[in-house]
């Protein structure tokens, strides 16, 4: 993370804050869609756009381990391939409720 930050060390705590604030969200989006909480605005964007971005990490992912393997890599590609498996079905079911 230092790295990516350029060093710089306020930097990163605002993207620890920025990453906190953004699993938030797409947890309470997640919660929305289950029915467990009011349904929120701009609801099938902000499903497909979780969708889109979890996938586009987990091609990115795929593409590291072919180049070259390391269980680090494996399972930190594994996580968001399963957070898609689980938000998935909520876009299907967003789909069908109009």
């Amino acid at each position: 993370m230092r790295h990516l930050c350029f060093g710089q060390e306020w930097l990163l705590y605002v993207v620890t804050v920025c990453l906190a604030v953004g699993f938030a969200i797409a947890g309470l989006y997640a919660l929305s869609v289950a029915g467990d909480m009011r349904k929120l605005p701009l609801q099938r964007l902000v499903m497909i756009a979780i969708v889109g971005l979890y996938s586009i990490r987990v091609i990115v992912g795929i593409d590291w381990l072919l180049h070259e393997f390391s269980y680090l890599r494996f399972f930190s590609s594994l996580v968001p391939a399963l957070l898609v498996y689980c938000y998935f079905p909520g876009l299907r079911r967003e789909m069908q409720v109009k």
